[in-house]
């Protein structure tokens, strides 16, 4: 079996209900990549609920939650690549949740 499909595996067996969300270090990204191809092979759109991710399968839907505010996104993308990020979330997921004016910051995720 692939190393990644391994590794999507066990990031779905640790993503099973809210109560075992994974807590993820957050960045998001929007205008430099909009209209980009993603790896699902549809352009970006910084204002749709999506999500990149290294491992978690294409077209899974996961809340994203923070501070008590629960968003449902879509993986469409792989990412991030920046060391000590586990996941990039699209402009509107980061303006849900709150980590628009700092950048970055810590989320709960579960597939929902």
């Amino acid at each position: 079996m692939h190393m990644r499909a391994i590794a999507a595996l066990i990031a779905l067996a640790l993503l099973t209900t809210p109560s075992m969300a994974q807590a993820m270090n957050a960045s998001f990204y929007a205008r430099a990549f909009q209209g980009k191809t993603m790896a699902n092979g549809k352009p970006f759109n910084m204002y749709a609920l999506t999500v990149a991710h290294k491992t978690l399968p294409l077209g899974m839907r996961v809340c994203v939650v923070r501070g008590g505010k629960k968003v449902k996104a879509y993986v469409t993308d792989r990412g991030p690549y920046v060391k000590g990020r586990d996941i990039d979330l699209s402009y509107a997921v980061a303006k849900q949740v709150g980590i628009v004016e700092r950048g970055t910051g810590l989320v709960d995720v579960y597939p929902c």
